[in-house]
């Protein structure tokens, strides 16, 4: 990801829009571009300022880049997570494929003389 579809991803970012290889590719690009880094954490001052005056005047005190550590956190567990989801899908679809053909195999050995085989050696 280069710096500016980075910048484009942010307010998708912040809505959780990305999807999984987007978060990803937004991730890595925020921990090795400064400059990006620094963006982000503006435009979350902004987005969170504004919702600070949209809170009615009510005086809360914000740690912005706590927060922003929260978002970037919460991205890189649902990123864990469809991982965990992809491997488990991956290995399943494997173990599917193995029985398949292990059934083919076995429908082939029947079809073949596979009876006969099996009543003279077992």
């Amino acid at each position: 990801m280069n710096c500016k579809q980075f910048q484009k991803y942010i307010p998708q970012f912040f809505a959780e829009e990305l999807n999984i290889e987007e978060t990803e590719s937004f991730l890595l690009h925020v921990t090795e571009c400064k400059e990006c880094a620094e963006e982000l954490e503006t435009m979350h001052l902004l987005e969170v300022g504004l919702l600070q005056l949209d809170s009615d005047g009510k005086d809360e005190n914000y740690d912005f880049k706590k927060l922003l550590k929260g978002k970037l956190d919460a991205a890189e567990k649902r990123l864990r997570k469809a991982h965990r989801a992809r491997k488990v899908h991956n290995t399943i679809v494997a173990l599917a494929n193995i029985a398949a053909a292990i059934g083919m195999i076995y429908q082939a050995f029947m079809m073949f003389g596979g009876e006969e085989w099996l009543a003279n050696y077992f």
